[in-house]
C-alpha cells in the first residue's frame, strides 16, 4: 500500500500525568452478602446470583466439603469448617455485610449459636443466617400464625 499521499500523522496529545476520570461506588456499594455452601449444592450459587441480579449487591460463595452421607455425625462434621470457609468469602480488611450458612440440616444440628460463632471468628458482628432463621424471619415478617407441612 503506497503512503506517500497520505498526510504524517501527528501522536495524539495526552496528558499522560493527569487524565481525567470517574469512579463508581465499586463493586456490592448497596450490600456484599457472602455465604458457605456445601460442595455437593448445585443450585444455591446458581440461585443466589439470579435473585440477587440488583446494582450494587454483590454475592460471594465458599464452599465446605461434606460428606456424601448425610447423618447428625456428619452435619457435625461440617462445624470444624464453618470458620475457615469465612475466612475464604472475602479477606477481612473488605466489608462483607451478611453471611449465610446454606445447610438447614447442618444448621439444625448445630445450632444457629454454634454457626453464628464459627462465623464470628473471622467476621465479629456479621449478622449471620442459615435457612432456618431465613424461614422463622418470614414467617415473622408475614405475621404468620399457623403453617401446615404436607409430605408425600
Amino acid at each position: 500500500m503506497d503512503t506517500t499521499d497520505r498526510p504524517a500523522m501527528r501522536p495524539l496529545a495526552i496528558n499522560r500525568t493527569n487524565l481525567p476520570y470517574e469512579t463508581d461506588r465499586g463493586t456490592g456499594a448497596r450490600a456484599r452478602i457472602g455465604a458457605i455452601v456445601l460442595a455437593t449444592d448445585h443450585t444455591m450459587e446458581h440461585e443466589w446470583r439470579r435473585m440477587l441480579a440488583i446494582p450494587g449487591v454483590d454475592f460471594y460463595a465458599a464452599r465446605i466439603w461434606n460428606d456424601g452421607q448425610i447423618t447428625p455425625e456428619t452435619l457435625r462434621a461440617l462445624g470444624a469448617d464453618i470458620a475457615p470457609a469465612t475466612r475464604l468469602i472475602l479477606p477481612n480488611d473488605e466489608r462483607l455485610d451478611s453471611v449465610a450458612f446454606g445447610c438447614t440440616s447442618g444448621a439444625m444440628v448445630l445450632g444457629d449459636a454454634f454457626v453464628e460463632g464459627e462465623v464470628h471468628k473471622h467476621r465479629p458482628g456479621v449478622p449471620v443466617t442459615s435457612p432456618m432463621l431465613a424461614g422463622i424471619a418470614a414467617l415473622n415478617a408475614l405475621a404468620v400464625k399457623r403453617i401446615a407441612l404436607l409430605t408425600p
